[in-house]
């Protein structure tokens, strides 16, 4: 296989937009005058449980019930992942051509930031979909109700590998600097770091229930300060903080 694209020739060459926010208001900032902007409708069948934005705010996961991963991408940056997946083999003959989509955009009075069709979707999951995680370089993970997690790339149509679960996985986090590594947390009660290229656990630990006979499920996970800790969110209400270096220490 080819190699992946490197984080450098991943950006597409757009200004990032930063917003400020204003610092002389006090109280909790609310926002006024919001209005739809655009219906992304149609393409998921039942209830959406996660949505997910890549790094660079270009392209949108979505997930849900009907156990398929959906990826939108703004009009701007069409040509260039249609572009990216073409160079790397991916054939998507039943997508519209660049040029179509700026005939669309400009045919109507106000551009919509979304192309209204899925970019690509992918398949492979047996059950509900619950959380999704994208990489700094385009890789995708999702987990499920089928106990599974799921590695994708956007220049990728199939599953890149298959992480095997004994419950359902509820949360997943890529590591924030070494995309070879990802965080998963499951109804299991088990915090697991896994080494992607080896395809297996590398640490682990079990969330303790609260009191005798409680519940010990993971329902969130994430890493903080740079992946230097890792967080969890359980059933019963607790925020559980481990040093990533001893997630498998007792």
């Amino acid at each position: 296989d080819e190699a992946e694209p490197s984080e450098d020739e991943n950006q597409p060459d757009t200004n990032i937009i930063r917003v400020k926010p204003s610092s002389h208001l006090k109280g909790p900032t609310s926002f006024q005058d919001l209005q739809l902007k655009q219906n992304l409708s149609g393409e998921h069948m039942g209830a959406v449980w996660t949505m997910k934005f890549s790094t660079c705010g270009r392209l949108l996961a979505t997930a849900g019930q009907d156990n398929v991963v959906r990826i939108f991408v703004l009009k701007d940056a069409f040509a260039y992942f249609r572009d990216l997946r073409v160079k790397y083999g991916v054939a998507d003959g039943d997508k519209k051509s660049s040029s179509k989509v700026e005939a669309e955009a400009e045919s109507e009075e106000e551009a919509l930031p979304f192309e209204s069709q899925s970019f690509c979707s992918y398949h492979g999951h047996t059950s509900d979909v619950l959380d999704l995680s994208w990489s700094k370089n385009y890789f995708l993970l999702s987990s499920s109700m089928d106990k599974t997690v799921r590695l994708w790339h956007i220049t990728r149509q199939e599953c890149l590998c298959c992480f095997q679960h004994v419950d359902f996985v509820t949360a997943i986090a890529f590591h924030p600097r070494d995309d070879r590594y990802f965080l998963s947390g499951s109804l299991d009660g088990k915090l697991r770091l896994w080494n992607i290229p080896d395809k297996k656990v590398a640490l682990w630990n079990e969330v303790e229930g609260s009191a005798k006979g409680s519940s010990n499920y993971i329902t969130a996970a994430n890493f903080c300060q740079s992946g230097k800790f890792a967080v969890v969110g359980t059933y019963d209400g607790r925020c559980l903080f481990y040093d990533t270096e001893q997630i498998g220490r007792a």
